[in-house]
């Protein structure tokens, strides 16, 4: 893609060229292992179709959060997949073609609305037909409350000014939930809303441009001979390349150590669970991040910080109960956010434009030491001097997930 394609800043067709081409998938290979149908695939299928939907009138079911939008009608929603669902089928359900026209976007079961009568949200589902990449992808009513109570919890930071200006966040303000019984048991058949552009809101005279954060370095599948869009933006901006690339680096680290600081939440923010809004000139402006219900709740750095938790959702909420505490704000910083995102930003803008990759860590180390590394609990990292990274294997139910020790943190 030409950074010229994305001067359309509220294009959806753009937006969804990124998510569906401009992407080279997990760098953990699962993308291509546990799959939705080539038909519906992101980077295979059309680049529209109808859901399903299912009455649920009949059923037991729950709206979670705000009273509007497509949730609080008298339906939910299914994948296409799901017309061979035997959950629905055995709990009765009638599928339906949904009037709902939407794409595809990178995680596969998270639709773009496309209902210019209504505006964009994305619609993100359940999909019960086998995995999708490493894991099951059922969204069960502790996904969606805990969805729902971590987007209000951020929104209520950034409304009292505790986040940082340079991170936004893709609301999640509501949910569904119908219960359906057959010969599995009772399943619980989430659906979540999320709104299509940041809060808090950017000026609508000031229009900004949305791009995930794997496209500013991922290849463009329908034109491989194309710069990668981050350099395209960086030669747009007239910036030198080391002053823009370190205060990208710095965005990054302000939006995700300000929600740590407010919230004592670890964001996911690996490439495919973050974006960045740019300015009418390609320059930075935030960090947007998504996917509430992948955040994790940390209590006992809560009560450390002093903030009053009122988590009604137990999902991903960590104790020092749990074996793998100890590690784990190594594993969602040095790990998921720094070899998913950060390492693979600097490699690509420092061969382009043949930076010193170690003057860049170090400058990055230096700015998170002295700006977010205070106030935090002495045994916030890992003891041991280490960072985590986990095995690179599917998850599966019953089974305790290797971490493995690695020497020298780069990011801290």
């Amino acid at each position: 893609m030409k950074i010229e394609d994305l001067l359309d800043r509220t294009s959806d067709e753009n937006y969804v060229h990124l998510e569906r081409f401009v992407n080279d998938g997990s760098p953990t290979g699962f993308t291509e292992v546990n799959k939705v149908s080539p038909e519906t695939d992101p980077f295979t299928g059309a680049e529209r179709f109808s859901l399903l939907e299912f009455d649920d009138t009949s059923f037991e079911c729950e709206v979670i959060g705000q009273n509007k939008g497509y949730l609080t009608q008298s339906s939910n929603f299914a994948h296409p997949d799901s017309i061979d669902s035997l959950i629905l089928e055995g709990a009765g359900a009638q599928l339906n073609e949904s009037s709902l026209l939407v794409s595809p976007v990178a995680g596969s079961r998270t639709m773009l609305v496309r209902d210019a009568s209504v505006g964009s949200c994305y619609l993100k589902l359940t999909y019960d037909m086998s995995r999708i990449g490493r894991v099951d992808r059922q969204l069960s009513r502790e996904h969606c409350i805990s969805s729902v109570e971590v987007s209000n919890e951020l929104k209520g930071a950034a409304d009292r000014g505790q986040l940082s200006s340079r991170v936004g966040i893709l609301l999640e303000p509501t949910a569904r939930v119908t219960y359906l019984h057959g010969d599995h048991g009772r399943y619980e058949w989430g659906t979540i809303e999320r709104e299509r552009w940041a809060y808090p809101y950017s000026n609508v005279k000031n229009p900004t441009t949305l791009i995930p954060s794997f496209s500013l370095f991922g290849t463009d599948r329908k034109a491989p001979s194309d710069k990668k869009l981050i350099v395209q933006i960086i030669e747009w901006s007239g910036d030198s390349p080391e002053k823009y690339l370190l205060n990208l680096l710095e965005v990054i680290a302000d939006g995700y150590w300000s929600i740590v600081h407010a919230n004592a939440f670890h964001v996911e923010c690996h490439a495919q669970n973050s974006l960045f809004e740019f300015d009418a000139d390609f320059r930075v402006k935030r960090l947007v991040i998504k996917d509430m219900d992948s955040v994790e709740k940390d209590a006992p750095l809560a009560e450390h910080l002093g903030i009053n938790t009122t988590w009604q959702s137990k999902h991903l909420t960590m104790d020092t109960d749990i074996y793998y505490y100890p590690i784990r704000a190594s594993y969602m910083y040095d790990f998921k956010l720094g070899y998913y995102l950060l390492e693979p930003m600097i490699s690509e803008v420092s061969r382009a434009f043949s930076l010193d990759v170690s003057a860049i860590d170090k400058k990055l180390r230096t700015y998170v030491q002295e700006r977010w590394l205070h106030g935090l609990p002495q045994n916030y990292f890992p003891s041991d001097g280490c960072w985590y990274r986990a095995d690179n294997t599917e998850r599966k139910p019953g089974t305790r997930r290797k971490y493995l020790a690695q020497p020298k943190p780069r990011f801290r």
